[in-house]
């Protein structure tokens, strides 16, 4: 199925062929997502979920597609995708910034550090402007850096509907990553979670919602 000489990486949806400038998205069949799914639900005690999850996952890639072809948002931000057959997804290869974040740590560069954090959460922010929310808040894995600039490199994961994030924003969705301390040192994930408070409002989201058009 795959080249064993490239890197293949895997997501709930999605495997992801590494090349040198470039990754190739190629979406997962049913069982596959079902075997992803399982065993996340296996870990966090919540078996029974498994038809729900998977639905869901299914279903978050095409309302997901639906919400970033129906908006304005240029495609640098989202690394320069390209949809090829069978929904084959090309995208720019750019840093993750979970690989910036730890290798900041690992240099203890505070500083840097806490603005890669600071510029994230706003770059979060700016995707309201074009009427979508990255609904897992995942800004580690889910986010990139390309010459500088933060990118959404899983845009398979969106919110298009105001309400609903409204209702996350209001439930502090975001807390769930205080369980991030296998990954990451307490004050650093104490860090993002201070500035997601801050900034995750629903006031901002008014402020920001759909404002480019």
């Amino acid at each position: 199925m795959h080249d064993s000489k490239k890197e293949i990486k895997e997501g709930w949806q999605m495997w992801v062929e590494l090349n040198d400038d470039y990754v190739i998205k190629t979406p997962k069949i049913r069982k596959e997502v079902e075997k992803s799914v399982s065993k996340y639900l296996k870990w966090i005690g919540k078996p029974e979920e498994l038809k729900l999850r998977v639905d869901r996952a299914i279903k978050d890639i095409h309302r997901s597609l639906h919400i970033t072809n129906q908006s304005k948002i240029p495609e640098r931000y989202l690394a320069y995708p390209e949809f090829l057959e069978n929904g084959v997804i090309k995208q720019k290869k750019v840093k993750v910034v979970k690989e910036e974040i730890i290798r900041l740590i690992n240099l203890k560069r505070e500083k840097e550090l806490h603005k890669l954090i600071d510029e994230s959460v706003k770059f979060f922010m700016f995707l309201w402007k074009y009427g979508f929310h990255e609904k897992t808040f995942k800004i580690t894995s889910n986010f990139g850096i390309d010459r500088d600039q933060i990118v959404l490199i899983d845009f398979l994961e969106l919110e298009g509907n105001k309400k609903k994030v409204e209702k996350q924003l209001r439930k502090k969705s975001w807390h769930k990553y205080k369980q991030m301390t296998k990954d990451y040192p307490r004050e650093v994930v104490d860090y993002y979670i201070k500035k997601a408070d801050e900034n995750f409002t629903i006031s901002n989201l008014n402020k920001l919602w759909k404002t480019k058009r």
